[in-house]
């Protein structure tokens, strides 16, 4: 599973790279829009909600390599984490570039359906947390 987590992080970091230019170079008002405050947070979260899922298909890799036997609550967490940090991020991006995220110009609005995509292969959201809070609670 950790390869298409890392596909998955790979998406949420590509929205975080193409919006990172468009909102410093994008002018609304007289200004950059990455000088708006409400854009800042955007980006923020963005850039938090990747480097999260990140670390979290990090230390599944980890474990792997250590041979740990036992880590499917930590595959579904970086699954869970690393599939919505993508749909979302693309959500924000496309939101950021307003018109644009929707034009086929502009390559945002395809990573919401590669997004959507990869959330809903090896397993829906709601199944991961069904699978990480059954393991949490040792009914598994």
């Amino acid at each position: 599973m950790a390869g298409r987590d890392r596909e998955r992080v790979g998406q949420a970091q590509r929205a975080v790279d193409l919006t990172l230019p468009y909102a410093a170079e994008r002018r609304a008002f007289g200004q950059a829009i990455g000088e708006f405050q409400m854009v800042q947070q955007k980006i923020a979260d963005m850039i938090c909600r990747t480097e999260a899922a990140r670390a979290l298909v990090y230390r599944l890799g980890r474990m792997k390599d250590a041979g740990v036997e036992r880590c499917s609550m930590e595959a579904s967490m970086a699954k869970l984490m690393a599939s919505e940090a993508a749909t979302q991020n693309a959500l924000e991006a496309i939101q950021i570039h307003g018109g644009y995220g929707f034009s086929s110009e502009y390559e945002v609005g395809r990573l919401l359906l590669e997004a959507k995509t990869l959330e809903v292969g090896e397993g829906t959201s709601e199944l991961h947390r069904k699978l990480i809070a059954e393991s949490a609670l040792e009914l598994r």
